[in-house]
């Protein structure tokens, strides 16, 4: 039997290639050659974690066609939490590629995008109590990515970004992150 979050990943494939050979009401717009995005990130896995972890990412995008975006990103997410006598900090820093569909409703222009890249996971742990302890753990995974948000103008070239995506990592016991995203999307030429 198929698990939820397995039958949703495979929807959201689904998804976004049907978005990729559709027909668009905007692919008429003029687009921009590339853009810049930076902002902050929260992420969400039970597995590593309990509750979420913040951070940042940075990323960009070189318009092939007025509709496919290939873009690349890194980011990075940590949290720290005292269990007991002992404090834990996960750190996860990733740099993910591929292909974005975009298209236009009115000014706002919604994407849906594949992407795919390495996670590196690190988790390192001390305790004071009854002497000095620490441990280091680390890792890297193949990952993949689907989601989709939408890019809403402000300015002549600078625009919010609000995207959501389903990273699924590949370690032996393979798990699945849920990551909210919003920061500003610069466009250039």
């Amino acid at each position: 039997m198929i698990s939820p979050v397995r039958r949703l990943f495979h929807l959201i494939v689904l998804a976004v290639v049907a978005l990729a050979v559709s027909p668009t009401p905007g692919a008429a717009q003029q687009s921009s050659r590339f853009n810049l995005t930076a902002g902050a990130t929260v992420l969400q896995n039970d597995n590593l974690f309990e509750g979420h972890r913040t951070g940042w990412l940075i990323a960009t995008g070189w318009n092939l066609t007025d509709r496919v975006v290939l873009g690349v990103e890194v980011g990075r997410n940590g949290r720290k939490k005292t269990l007991g006598l002992l404090t834990a900090e996960t750190r996860t820093a990733a740099v993910m590629a591929g292909p974005q569909v975009t298209w236009s409703t009115g000014p706002i222009r919604t994407f849906a995008r594949l992407f795919a890249g390495a996670v590196h996971v690190a988790i390192d742990m001390a305790t004071t109590s009854p002497v000095l302890s620490t441990g280091n753990f680390g890792s890297t995974h193949r990952a993949l990515a689907v989601g989709g948000g939408v890019d809403v103008p402000m300015l002549n070239r600078i625009a919010v970004r609000i995207a959501y995506d389903l990273r699924r990592v590949f370690v032996e016991d393979p798990y699945s992150e849920h990551r909210f995203f919003i920061g500003a999307l610069y466009t250039i030429g």
